[in-house]
C-alpha cells in the first residue's frame, strides 16, 4: 500500500518527468490544492510517520501515481506531461 511507502512515492515524483510547478498545475487544475504533495516534493526526510490525508491520496492519484483497489492503493505508471480532455 501506498502508505507503507511514502519513500516510493517520493521516487515516482521524481522519476514522472514533472516539475514541482507542472504538479502544482496539475493538482491545481484537478481542484486540488497545489501544496497536497509538498512532504513529498521538499527535501525532508521521509518516514513511516508521513501523513496520507485525503488531498495526497486524490493528488497521487490525479497524478497517475496510485490508484485505489479492493486491497487500497497500488502504484501504477507515472503518465507525464499535461494530458488533453478529448471527451469535450
Amino acid at each position: 500500500m501506498v502508505q507503507e511507502n511514502p519513500s516510493l512515492v517520493r521516487q515516482q515524483l521524481l522519476q514522472s518527468g514533472l516539475s514541482e510547478r507542472e504538479i502544482r498545475a496539475q493538482l491545481n487544475a484537478a481542484g486540488l490544492p497545489a501544496d497536497a504533495l509538498d512532504q513529498f516534493l521538499s527535501g525532508d526526510s521521509i518516514d513511516a510517520l508521513t501523513v496520507f490525508d485525503d488531498n495526497a491520496l486524490s493528488a497521487l492519484q490525479t497524478l497517475g501515481i496510485a490508484v485505489e483497489t479492493a486491497d487500497g492503493l497500488e502504484f501504477v505508471s507515472v503518465i507525464s506531461g499535461m494530458q488533453l480532455d478529448t471527451d469535450g
